[in-house]
């Protein structure tokens, strides 16, 4: 019912004024080496795969309320057929605003697997299982005045994993839900207080996570060229395991820092952040992590970059806590012989220690050919338009 009267909406007849409609293509193609795909203590072969991905935008828009849909393509072929994938998404957004009120809906559609979805969370990736994900997001943000704003958000997300059980994946569903209290001040910048309440459910286990988080946030912009964000705060976790009949609580703290400088040449983005995250094991998971990005522009067609992160995965089960550490660095050199065409050559190294003590590493080098069009309009209309 909720789907039919989203497209009821967006289908719908209106008249505006001042409208226009965008789109956008991109597409590139390119070939990867692996020396440990599945991050395994004792690789037996290395492995080669080609990709192909396509992404489109369409974009509706007026002064006051826009639409847009961004269908997403990625074929692999790999030597072992066997781990072949097609993923597909599809992200599709839509808001109305006026002087006081803003509305935004979300709607993510994802059919992947775990090697692209698990990387980060549970690790389970040394064998493929086909992933569905839908994530529905509303939020509503009430301008008070010229300084301070009250925000609204929920998000629910259901994940299914087919013939998953076998490797410890498990199907869940994942609602976040919070309040939030935004001021502009002149000393501090922005700050804001939010409260947030998390949910993880199991079926299949019986078991559910729930945790409740309030954090305080600044955030501000020293100049044109630095910016900030931090947050830290409590947490409050229950945990029910369903199938062990097992129950705990415990407090915790959460936070998120960010910042960036940007140089004549150089740009560098760094980020600090514990958090609770939801995973396919059947577990809640915290979450430590630490990520740094540099850009540098070494001439107006040659882009070079280095991105590294790091992060502690932490589950808590009847025995006691079990982590799992996962970290990876990767150079990159972009060159842009077009206004809209790219080749890339990059080199990345990442390594595993799951929870069952078994570390892993991989050398990926990866090569390709992008296109990236420029956003391209159907029509522009300064007055009223019907649809």
């Amino acid at each position: 019912m909720k789907k039919g009267l989203f497209l009821i909406i967006l289908c719908a007849p209106f008249s505006v004024s001042g409208s226009e409609m965008m789109w956008q293509f991109k597409t590139s193609t390119g070939g990867t080496h692996y020396s440990n795909i599945s991050l395994v203590s004792n690789p037996e072969d290395t492995e080669f795969m080609v990709s192909k991905n396509l992404s489109g935008m369409l974009e509706y828009s007026t002064p006051t309320t826009s639409f847009s849909a961004t269908p997403k393509l990625a074929v692999r072929r790999y030597s072992d057929r066997s781990l072949d994938t097609t993923d597909l998404g599809a992200n599709f957004t839509a808001s109305h605003s006026t002087e006081t009120f803003r509305f935004s809906l979300t709607n993510n559609a994802q059919r992947d697997t775990s090697f692209s979805s698990e990387i980060n969370t549970t690790g389970y990736i040394d064998t493929k299982k086909n992933r569905k994900s839908d994530m529905y997001s509303p939020s509503v943000t009430y301008i008070i005045d010229e300084i301070s704003t009250v925000s609204l958000n929920h998000s629910y997300t259901d994940v299914d994993y087919v013939d998953g059980v076998a490797e410890g994946l498990f199907d869940y569903q994942y609602t976040s839900s919070s309040i939030s209290y935004t001021r502009l001040t002149e000393i501090l910048g922005t700050t804001s207080l939010t409260y947030t309440n998390i949910t993880q459910e199991i079926d299949l286990q019986q078991s559910t996570y729930e945790t409740k988080i309030l954090q305080f946030g600044l955030s501000n912009d020293f100049s044109e060229t630095i910016n900030y964000s931090a947050s830290i705060g409590i947490r409050r976790y229950e945990n029910y395991i369903g199938y062990a009949d097992f129950r705990t609580s415990d407090t915790g703290w959460v936070m998120d820092m960010a910042a960036a400088k940007q140089f004549q040449r150089l740009s560098v983005k760094t980020n600090l952040s514990r958090e609770v995250i939801p995973g396919g094991g059947g577990y809640m998971i915290l979450q430590d992590l630490i990520r740094m990005d540099c850009n540098y522009k070494l001439s107006p067609q040659f882009t070079g970059n280095f991105s590294g992160s790091a992060l502690k995965n932490t589950r808590e089960t009847t025995t006691g806590d079990l982590n799992r550490y996962y970290g990876s660095a990767e150079l990159r050199l972009k060159y842009s012989f077009e206004p809209s065409w790219n080749l890339s050559l990059s080199f990345k190294h990442r390594k595993n220690h799951s929870e069952q003590g078994v570390a892993g590493k991989d050398n990926i080098i990866t090569f390709g050919l992008s296109y990236s069009g420029q956003k391209r309009q159907f029509k522009s209309s300064g007055q009223d338009t019907d649809f």
